[in-house]
């Protein structure tokens, strides 16, 4: 029974007769063999095992469903071909048959030896694996690693204690003049008198959790908080309010009057899609509100007084 005709398929034959090193024809059979069970969307289609090849004076010809058939799911798999013979050992490859090659030659698309491991993407880097959602790239030294019931992502394996080790990034900025901080009416970033803005970057990913670890002295009236940039450097989200609406009065941690007694720990953001510019980094930067300007309003980056800060990426929460 032919396939459907909305299903992409291609040719794989012998083109020139497969045989021994004296040219005698080899007997036997080929058998392709592709996942157990394939859906194929808009089809109605199931297909899945194994379609042997007779070798007929070491000639064959197979149409076989394109390993990226429109629809089809899992998608981008690979064949494994074994040859199974009377005159010759047997042996086994694998190739990959895209639908936008209609018919190759067998010898054309092999995969000579299989270690070499340029065949073994089983998974399109955006598929559907028995209704979970693939993302990323399959490559060397990467695992399948599911962030939920329905997702998973290629990533590369964390090493021991089966847990991630913690990332880090720091900054030490000292370029200041200590001639105080300008009028700022609306939240903005801190920057010193030389323009650097007082921030750090760490490389994450969606999902990931951000510890802020600072280290700076600071005077004056201006309210302060650490926000959650985006990916083109605007705030995104500030720590004390948890969203995008800026504190009326700042971190409560660094409120402008010291009489007060304070009680802070390390503030702690999620990554998002949003938060990721192009590097692959998120940053966290401190910002501030006042009318206050001169030197009696400060943030200090000096280097007698440096300001630092680290970021610690714990990655995302445990399922």
């Amino acid at each position: 029974m032919p396939l459907p005709a909305g299903v992409e398929t291609v040719t794989v034959s012998a083109g020139e007769p497969l045989t021994l090193p004296d040219g005698t024809a080899m007997t036997g059979t080929l058998l392709f063999t592709g996942p157990d069970l394939v859906t194929i969307a808009g089809q109605d289609t199931i297909a899945g095992g194994t379609v042997e090849a007779p070798l007929v004076n070491g000639e064959f010809t197979k149409t076989l469903v394109a390993t990226d058939a429109t629809g089809m799911s899992p998608t981008a798999w690979t064949y494994r071909v074994e040859a199974v013979l009377s005159n010759a050992p047997g042996w086994v490859r694998y190739i990959s048959l895209p639908k936008a090659s209609p018919a190759v030659v067998l010898a054309d698309v092999l995969v000579p030896d299989p270690v070499a491991g340029t065949y073994t993407t089983l998974v399109d880097p955006a598929s559907v694996l028995a209704g979970v959602t693939v993302t990323g790239t399959a490559s060397a030294g990467k695992v399948l690693t599911a962030s939920s019931s329905s997702a998973a992502s290629w990533q590369t394996p964390s090493s021991g204690g089966g847990a991630a080790q913690p990332r880090t990034a720091r900054v030490r900025i000292t370029n200041d003049d200590l001639s105080g901080l300008p009028e700022a009416a609306s939240w903005a970033v801190v920057q010193t008198s030389a323009g650097t803005q007082l921030k750090c970057s760490i490389a994450a990913s969606a999902g990931d959790r951000i510890l802020v670890c600072p280290n700076f002295l600071y005077l004056g009236s201006h309210y302060l908080d650490w926000v959650l940039l985006d990916s083109g450097g605007s705030i995104a989200e500030y720590a004390t309010s948890e969203s995008s609406s800026p504190p009326s009065e700042g971190n409560p941690a660094m409120y402008p009057l010291t009489t007060l007694s304070r009680n802070s720990s390390s503030e702690m953001f999620t990554a998002g899609p949003a938060h990721i510019d192009g590097s692959g980094s998120v940053t966290i930067a401190l910002a501030h509100q006042g009318l206050g300007t001169g030197s009696g309003n400060r943030v200090y980056a000096h280097p007698t007084y440096p300001w630092r800060l680290r970021l610690e990426n714990i990655y995302a929460q445990p399922a």
